[in-house]
């Protein structure tokens, strides 16, 4: 997904429903989060508000969530 030139990746295996973790460009951990819940937090995070170039989701199978929906993370 592309929003402005900024760019979210998934690097999670075809299949894959566990939780899952987002990261920045710097390799920051930005959350930790179940599959959907990451997806939307990438989205946001590449976006003008968001304030991230790009973010990767990937996958944390036994990692303890950080967020449970997009609100969590963004408060």
């Amino acid at each position: 997904m592309a929003v402005g030139g900024h760019q979210a990746y998934s690097v999670l295996p075809e299949g894959y429903l566990g939780v899952c973790e987002v990261v920045d460009g710097d390799d920051k951990i930005l959350a930790v989060a179940p599959r959907d819940v990451a997806f939307s937090i990438a989205s946001y995070a590449i976006s003008p508000d968001g304030g991230c170039t790009s973010a990767t989701v990937q996958p944390a199978p036994g990692a303890r969530v950080t967020h449970t929906d997009l609100l969590d993370w963004m408060l």
